[in-house]
């Protein structure tokens, strides 16, 4: 066996291997030599040798290339050249699991007589004290002893936010990019994650705080050393975003001295339709991702490709007008108030909006019946949006008030009424309860992020063809809610869109509680 093995045949060989009787294993060493000397020099072989999970290590293009460049890095290091690598990836593509969990203890056994040192950054302590935890895991484990039974994780400095190699100076450091760095080295710097999701990337406050920490890192590293930077991205303006407008010499930011990453970017899909995975996820996984993500999302989560949101986010072609509502459905009106003196008082002030709205959900599955999950591992679910009426006013508070008063009488008492009760928007809570006082309990509703990732839930309903209302295209307020939805954000107004998105979510708590998931034929024809 002087010759490397193919991946596939050296995973079936070890699986022979592994399956063999001591005493067969025995009478068998030189391929098990020969094994554990490719598990040695190759990363994507170490990563078969040593794989802890109960199922089949699944390999992708993406796996195999990102496997090669690490390899390339670390032959680099021992030639005295640097790397600086940026690795993009749609979620749940195994990105953590290669890098973040895999390769520091890889790194440990090809680089042992560097005394390698390891920074492993994300965006909060927890997180990278999980990762750092898998990492030693498999230094534990009894097959990384196989390879390398020198290379120990040192009994008496074994914690998770920092550990050492025993008899070494190697070691590891798990911190969040918001943590403190002073007095830690690295040879190698893995930041993984950067974001903890859209409201985060949404929050320039939040970019700024992991672009500090990302800096902040490298003033730690050591003369020669191996830089990843993996995410998938969430934003244009993120830590990837800052550095590729760095090494872009048409860029205002632009910095000739700035370290020149080399970027690995996986789109979900490309232009001819083949999907990044196949080998892990059928095509009614990806098709449910595409389906139920907006169009935002996808250019960033997906594709690896986000973009600023502009006009016309939220496209309202597909929408049923003088639409039957199915009967028993579980309705609720929100409200989107202009309650302070200022936005009525304005040239062109904002108007109170209130809209009556019930749900279905439905949860994905493919062709086998197995739930598809999205990026939190939560089943994915498709929404049908049922909007029975509008009402709308640009009046003083009296008015107002009347105008309201008179909606909740006429919906009734099975008909939940709410509004937001957030940062800013509390006073329309206690305004609501007032004016509906003795008539109706109001129901609070706490949405997080801007006011672009609230509705961004909204776009793909709208795309599918899911949303569905009781009115005719030219009704007064129909006509209103879709201008104010269709300009969005760059619209003079968007008080009926923010009366809908409060609507919607507050349909679903009230769905949640009184009607369960449900599959059926218009979901499983959405992932077919």
């Amino acid at each position: 066996m002087s010759a490397p093995l193919q991946f596939d045949q050296y995973q079936s060989m070890l699986k022979e291997m592994r399956e063999m009787k001591p005493e067969d294993r025995e009478l068998e060493q030189d391929m098990d030599g020969a094994i554990q000397a490719q598990a040695k020099q190759s990363f994507l072989h170490f990563n078969s040798y040593t794989w802890q999970e109960s199922d089949e290590y699944v390999v992708g293009r993406h796996t195999r290339e990102i496997a090669d460049a690490l390899d390339q890095a670390i032959t680099d290091y021992e030639k005295g050249k640097s790397t600086y690598l940026i690795i993009t990836l749609p979620f749940r593509h195994g990105k953590s699991q290669l890098i973040s969990r895999a390769f520091p203890p890889y790194v440990f056994g090809r680089l042992q007589e560097y005394e390698p040192e390891i920074i492993l950054g994300t965006y909060g302590q927890g997180l990278s004290n999980d990762m750092s935890r898998d990492a030693q895991n498999i230094l534990k484990s009894k097959e990384y002893k196989e390879l390398y039974p020198t290379v120990k994780v040192d009994p008496r400095k074994g914690g998770v936010e920092e550990w050492r190699v025993e008899g070494s100076r190697s070691k590891l450091k798990a911190t969040g990019l918001s943590g403190g760095f002073i007095g830690k080295g690295a040879h190698v710097m893995i930041v993984d994650d950067y974001l903890s999701g859209r409201e985060h990337a949404e929050s320039e406050t939040r970019r700024d705080t992991a672009w500090t920490g990302f800096t902040d890192l490298t003033t730690r590293l050591a003369p020669v050393h191996i830089v990843i930077i993996l995410a998938t991205r969430w934003h244009v303006d993120d830590v990837i975003g800052r550095i590729q407008n760095r090494n872009n010499p048409i860029h205002e930011d632009y910095k000739p001295d700035f370290p020149k990453y080399n970027v690995m970017h996986y789109r979900a899909k490309e232009d001819d339709g083949t999907y990044l995975f196949p080998e892990r996820y059928p095509p009614q996984w990806y098709a449910t991702q595409f389906g139920t993500l907006s169009a935002y999302r996808v250019a960033s989560e997906l594709q690896g490709e986000p973009e600023l949101p502009g006009g016309n986010m939220i496209k309202i072609d597909n929408v049923h007008y003088d639409a039957e509502m199915p009967d028993d459905l579980l309705y609720v009106r929100a409200w989107d108030l202009a309650s302070s003196e200022s936005e009525r008082a304005k040239e062109d002030p904002d108007y109170t909006f209130g809209v009556c709205v019930a749900v279905e959900i439905k949860i994905a599955r493919d062709l086998n019946g197995k739930t598809i999950q999205d990026d939190t591992g939560e089943p994915c679910k498709f929404y049908k949006v049922y909007i029975e009426d509008g009402r709308f006013c640009k009046e003083e508070s009296t008015k107002r008030n009347k105008m309201i008063r008179s909606a909740a009488l006429e919906d009734g008492p099975s008909v939940w009424q709410g509004t937001e009760s957030v940062a800013g928007y509390k006073d329309t809570y206690t305004t609501l309860r007032d004016i509906l006082d003795g008539i109706r309990v109001v129901r609070k509703i706490t949405l997080k992020g801007d006011k672009v990732t609230r509705s961004a839930f909204l776009e793909p309903v709208f795309e599918a063809g899911n949303i569905f209302v009781n009115g005719n295209r030219n009704d007064p307020w129909v006509d209103l809610m879709m201008k104010h939805i269709s300009q969005f954000p760059n619209g003079a107004h968007d008080d009926g869109l923010d009366a809908l998105v409060n609507a919607v979510n507050l349909a679903i708590t009230r769905w949640k509680e009184g009607g369960a998931l449900q599959v059926d034929d218009w979901a499983r024809n959405a992932v077919g």
